[in-house]
């Protein structure tokens, strides 16, 4: 077991919870030990299950996922704790992802059932100002029952801060925004196509900036593509399972995220309950399985990995449990570090980048 340095992290969860009970939760991870101490909760927002946290760590915003979905700005507060400010509709049903973009003034948040993305500036006190930008998806794929009509699935923006990449699983498309920080816009700039039937869910990018990963909901893949941030031009390279070659029963892939050295990609696994993690060769695009390892619980809906890539924190939505992991800095690997938390119904994890 590697030595791990002094300090912490603070880790912030989103939950399906009702209204009336806590759904938002705020935790210190322990550097030397992966430990959780749960700090303070948060009442007042219906199933707040995607996170975002502005870098100084004074806003944390959560999309409401609900059938009139709604995106509220929160206050992290030494003293106080975490207070509700104030919140925008979302103008499509079940918001699901949302991340800032803009050097962090604007916030783009994924209507799943909406079928739209939705664009909001961020005021000079934190607070979400009215909506600037609204896109509409079209269109359909292959699976009768879960691409029935677009579904944009999360919002990513680029390294380079120029263009937005949107997964949507209903219509197997990978769609490239322009993002006009000026203007508060995003036009379309290019579409990608995916695998019929595959399902784009989510993405992550190389720290290098010139390749990304996504991973395929509907079909349990990951698919490489090298990218110009230049152009916002992907290239489709290698395609791998994130299954044993052994298992025949039903999965849906979830999260994926790269290690902040950029050598490992780990990606979940709901159904066979498992994080996949794989070797990313020196030409950032093949990858190559080396372990599936359990979850520690049922359906790892969400994962994070610690700023400084020691740590992975599984959120298994259906058995309540948050479970640390510790990853082997030579090969990736993870072990559980027998560091079980509990919350009920976790969505969603988020590390916030500075250190206590």
């Amino acid at each position: 077991m590697p030595q791990h340095q002094s300090g912490e992290y603070q880790v912030y969860i989103g939950s399906y919870a009702p209204e009336t009970a806590a759904g938002i939760y705020q935790f210190a991870l322990r550097r030397e030990s992966g430990e959780l101490q749960r700090k303070r909760e948060l009442t007042g927002v219906e199933n707040p299950s995607f996170l975002e946290v502005n870098p100084e760590e004074t806003r944390l915003y959560a999309v409401s996922e609900t059938g009139q979905g709604k995106v509220v700005g929160i206050a992290i507060e030494p003293s106080d704790g975490l207070r509700i400010l104030d919140g925008q509709p979302t103008l499509g049903g079940a918001p699901c992802h949302l991340r800032l973009c803009g050097d962090d003034r604007l916030l783009v948040v994924a209507n799943y059932n909406g079928g739209n993305i939705v664009l909001y500036p961020i005021e000079a006190d934190g607070g979400i100002g009215p909506l600037a930008c609204e896109i509409k998806h079209t269109g359909s794929s292959v699976n009768p029952e879960r691409q029935e009509r677009p579904h944009p699935h999360s919002v990513f923006p680029d390294p380079s801060g120029h263009f937005v990449l949107v997964p949507d699983l209903g219509t197997d498309q990978i769609m490239v925004y322009r993002l006009d920080r000026a203007a508060r816009k995003l036009s379309l700039h290019r579409e990608v196509a995916a695998r019929s039937g595959s399902g784009p869910r989510h993405l992550a990018f190389h720290p290098a900036g010139d390749a990304l990963y996504v991973i395929h909901e509907l079909d349990s893949t990951v698919t490489s593509y090298t990218y110009d941030a230049a152009s916002g031009e992907l290239k489709e390279q290698d395609t791998c399972s994130t299954l044993p070659a052994d298992y025949n029963g039903w999965n849906g892939c979830a999260e994926i995220k790269v290690s902040p050295c950029g050598r490992y990609l780990y990606a979940s696994n709901r159904g066979h309950d498992s994080i996949a993690v794989f070797a990313i060769a020196e030409d950032r695009v093949l990858l190559t399985a080396t372990q599936h390892v359990s979850s520690g619980g049922k359906t790892p809906r969400n994962f994070a990995l610690t700023p400084d890539g020691a740590y992975l924190i599984a959120a298994n939505q259906d058995s309540d449990t948050i479970v640390t992991f510790a990853v082997d800095p030579d090969t990736g690997k993870l072990t559980e570090t027998a560091r079980e938390t509990g919350v009920p119904k976790p969505v969603c994890i988020r590390v916030a980048a500075q250190e206590k």
